[in-house]
């Protein structure tokens, strides 16, 4: 909000007594002014003396009233030399004010009003969305009623009415109910329609909107439905609307709207005839055929094989046992025969499909030409195959001669000879199985179809290193090479795993696991040698390990049920003490030291009473044919939830 200053005078005649200046502003030398010793009033020095800026000159005196003197005059701004005065009222003297203090005026939406001392006008733009409403010389900001300038109708929707320039106030513009229109977004316009009122418009019936301007749906009528202007709802139709009909035996037209049948049309039963379709004929599967119109419709064309659906439409009799019609040719084909393109009034069943190799056995089978010449035999697709190609799968309609005997792995110079991927990548090269051998494996019988490279040249000591290559007695085969298997007696502590020449380990577990079953492990160690070691997890290093034949290393040493009690008396081999049952526990002590199980050997444990030697002892539980948690990797005991610890077994020939 701004204001501004409008001094509109200038007075004369007045002399300056004591002149303050002020450059761009004002100054106002008070004496006295509302303080105690002031006489009845206000006595001021001072006025307006502005070049640039103000300068008062002369004052005010007031007694029981108000005395000014001063007035303006412009030089390059305003000087003020004199005043008024005012006792029980108001004077000029002097010189006269701009204005009377409070009135003012409007421009546009901007209040220009008196100053409160009548030396001019202060302006101020009305907030936004209010206007300058003037009443007499009184102004003041209200609120816009309408936006200025805009047209619309008013409350009653009968006149036209546009808003004023400062927004404040509506003016008439047209009277639309004096020409029998009503105001519609402040345009006079005629109504469409009787207010309220349904009606029929382009088949549906519609509502009028309650000042007749327009309409909306009320009810929209179907593809055979009519709007009844009586009823004013949708009805069914009686016809299809301007379309040749029949009114019972009368051949006519429909009218514009369903509702009914024009006036006039022919009655077709007079020349005994029906209406159909809005004209006379015959009644169906009839027709006059002979072009005599004195029998009338004497043909049944529905069951006539030679006017079957239409005169002179004559149904063929090739390889058809019987013609028959039913509104179309029919009748049953002939043995061997079929009608494959759906056309027995042409030519009856054209196929024959004993021989036919695109219908083979009947319509619509395809023999197949893949590397076989298709033929069909007795309904049936055969054919000779082509060179090194046979059907395999024996279904020479859907793929033909399929399998190609130089290249194909599971048929390879033949149906069924399939080559082995026994340790090889089956190929049939030329009708004979090959391939490269795995890594470490050969084919030491020549026999790639039946069990591919059957040698592993890194193991077996009968082809150590490659076919035919024998170790010698006492020798192992490791990574293909004939090596003294490592020997020793009795129990071997700290043994690293490197020094095993000659073993293959067949199983690990940790201690904590329960799930290998006897069976299974023996299968996998099956060597003639057996060796029972033991270890912290992954390392190198094997705390405990002995070995003997696998059958010594197997012997049932019976359990605590068993008759008579053998199961405290180890069996000896190599220096070592062993025990073993499914059902009990498997280990070793050293030969000759006694063991006391229970079920695991406990002497000299951490549950043992007495006993030695409890550093070289090892003890697996079993339970059910299965090895069950661990128990004791020497002095380590205890280890049946242990994953810390891990249980071997190493074989050798």
């Amino acid at each position: 909000m701004s204001w501004m200053k409008l001094g509109r005078w200038a007075l004369l005649g007045v002399t300056a007594i004591a002149v303050s200046a002020a450059c761009g502003g004002r100054n106002e030398l008070p004496i006295g002014g509302g303080d105690e010793g002031d006489f009845g009033g206000t006595t001021s020095v001072g006025g307006n003396l502005i070049a640039g800026g103000s300068t008062s000159v002369a004052g005010v005196t007031a007694t029981g009233g108000k005395v000014s003197v001063g007035g303006s005059a412009p030089v390059g701004g305003t000087i003020g030399s004199g005043g008024k005065v005012a006792t029980g009222g108001s004077g000029p003297i002097g010189g006269a004010g701009v204005c009377e203090p409070g009135t003012g005026f409007c421009k546009g939406t901007t209040i220009a009003r008196c100053d409160a001392d009548g030396s001019g006008y202060a302006t101020m733009a009305c907030p936004r969305g209010q206007t300058c409403q003037q009443r007499g010389d009184i102004v003041n900001c209200v609120r816009q009623v309408c936006t200025p300038g805009q047209v619309q109708c008013d409350a009653t929707g009968n006149v036209v009415v546009v808003c004023a320039a400062d927004g404040a106030s509506l003016i008439n513009k047209q009277d639309c109910s004096a020409q029998g229109q009503v105001c519609r977004a402040g345009v006079c316009r005629n109504p469409v329609c009787q207010p309220n009122q349904r009606f029929c418009s382009n088949g549906d019936v519609r509502l009028c909107n309650a000042d007749g301007t327009g309409s909306t749906v009320w009810q929209n009528c179907g593809a055979n439905q009519y709007c009844d202007p009586k009823l004013l709802a949708c009805q069914n139709g009686l016809c299809t609307p301007n379309q040749p009909t029949c009114n019972g035996s009368i051949a006519t037209t429909c009218n514009d709207n369903g509702s009914g049948y024009l006036a006039g049309g022919v009655n077709c039963a007079a020349a005994g005839l029906q209406c159909v379709n809005g004209s006379c004929q015959c009644p169906p599967g009839s027709l006059d055929c002979d072009g005599f119109p004195q029998d009338g419709c004497e043909t049944n064309v529905s069951t006539d094989p030679d006017n079957c659906g239409g005169c002179n439409l004559v149904c063929s009799a090739s390889h058809i046992v019987k013609r028959t019609c039913d509104d179309v040719c029919d009748g049953v084909c002939s043995s061997g025969f079929d009608d494959c393109n759906g056309d027995k009034q042409s030519d009856g069943c054209e196929t024959n499909v004993n021989r036919d190799a695109k219908n083979c056995g009947g319509c619509g089978v395809v023999c197949s030409n893949n590397h076989v010449t298709a033929s069909c035999v007795a309904g049936d697709c055969n054919g000779k195959c082509a060179t090194n190609f046979n059907d395999c799968n024996n279904d020479k309609q859907t793929d033909g001669c399929e399998s190609n005997s130089q290249t194909d792995a599971k048929n390879c110079g033949g149906c069924g000879i399939k080559c082995s991927a026994s340790h090889v990548k089956a190929v049939c090269t030329a009708g004979a199985c090959n391939g490269d051998c795995a890594n470490g494996f050969e084919d030491c019988n020549g026999n790639k179809q039946t069990d591919g490279c059957e040698i592993n040249t890194n193991t077996d000591e009968k082809n150590c290193g490659g076919c035919g290559k024998v170790c010698g007695a006492g020798e192992t085969c490791t990574a293909g090479t004939c090596t003294s298997m490592l020997t020793f007696s009795g129990i071997k502590q700290n043994l690293p795993i490197a020094d095993l020449a000659g073993w293959k380990q067949c199983y690990s577990e940790a201690y904590g696991t329960s799930t290998s079953v006897l069976t299974t492990v023996q299968t996998q160690c099956k060597g003639t040698y057996l060796m029972m070691a033991c270890r912290a997890k992954g390392s190198s290093i094997l705390q405990l390990a002995a070995y003997a034949p696998q059958a010594d290393v197997l012997f049932d040493t019976g359990n605590s049920t068993s008759a008579p009690m053998t199961h405290n008396n180890p069996h000896n081999a190599n220096g070592v003490g062993w025990y073993f049952n499914s059902n009990e526990s498997w280990g070793f002590a050293p030969e000759g030291d006694a063991i006391q199980r229970f079920t695991c050997d406990t002497q000299d444990s951490s549950i043992g009473n007495g006993g030695v030697d409890g550093a070289q002892r090892l003890c697996w539980h079993t339970n059910t044919g299965r090895i069950d948690g661990g128990w004791r990797c020497g002095k380590n005991d205890q280890l049946n939830s242990s994953f810390d610890y891990e249980r071997l077994l190493f074989t050798a020939p």
